[in-house]
């Protein structure tokens, strides 16, 4: 398998990221980002998550085809959709590329069903960035940590990192 072109935002979304724990890539489209993370070795096993079938059923192909031997148990793959997920994601979440909305929605419903347990969320939603920052702000349990700006294509994208607080 050849690494895929990986921009300097999509570098961010693994370079954020708590080492030696799962990383979930959800909403993951290509997969660009997934693959980055799987190949890094950074991570003890990394998910991704769509909605769409062909999009896993090519990743599934081009793990199987892969020079790297990627050892199954190295990665999952879910065809689901994000606001009805109910898989408890431990360790480091990714969602990007999608609105603020749907990433307040998901979350919001997670945090209903107390599956919002994750290490760090990392999320860069491509528009509506006030909705998801201001539903950051007031989540219970959780900190934004950073607010990080990146330039691509001519367009200021954000990523905000938030982090689950740690009780004694």
């Amino acid at each position: 398998m050849k690494a895929p072109y990986i921009t300097p935002r999509m570098k961010a979304f693994v370079s954020l990221a708590k080492p030696n724990m799962e990383y979930w890539d959800l909403c993951c489209d290509h997969g660009y980002i997934g693959i980055h993370a799987l190949l890094s070795g950074k991570f003890t096993k990394v998910h991704f998550v769509d909605q769409v079938p062909h999009i896993l059923d090519r990743l599934q192909e081009l793990f199987q085809k892969s020079p790297y031997k990627i050892n199954s148990n190295k990665y999952g793959l879910y065809i689901e959709d994000i606001r009805r997920l109910d898989r408890q994601m431990n360790g480091n979440v990714l969602i990007a590329g999608v609105g603020g909305a749907l990433i307040r929605d998901a979350l919001s419903m997670w945090n209903t069903n107390q599956s919002l347990v994750a290490e760090r969320y990392i999320l860069s939603p491509h528009s509506e960035e006030a909705i998801t920052k201001s539903f950051l702000n007031d989540l219970e349990g959780y900190t934004l940590n950073a607010e990080h700006k990146l330039e691509e294509n001519g367009r200021e994208r954000l990523i905000f990192v938030l982090d689950r607080n740690v009780t004694n």
